[in-house]
């Protein structure tokens, strides 16, 4: 049998937005369903300014090359 394959899983968002809000409690079930699975998670929320700061941050270091997947559902 295969060894598991574990993951380091972290989560950035606004503290008050809804996807931030659902990204979390997605970890928290992924953690309770998968303990082993999920080696380490970490989950920074943050306030408007530094979450700003921290897009112009990660926009810069990728040169302005992000994906992202809208879910029309």
């Amino acid at each position: 049998m295969a060894p598991l394959q574990s993951f380091h899983i972290a989560i950035y968002g606004l503290l008050n937005s809804e996807q931030y809000q659902a990204a979390k409690n997605c970890l928290e079930d992924l953690k309770r369903h998968f303990p082993k699975q999920i080696n380490h998670a970490e989950v920074h929320p943050m306030l408007e300014y530094d979450w700003n700061a921290f897009l112009r941050t990660k926009r810069a270091e990728l040169r302005e090359e992000t994906w992202t997947y809208n879910d029309a559902c």
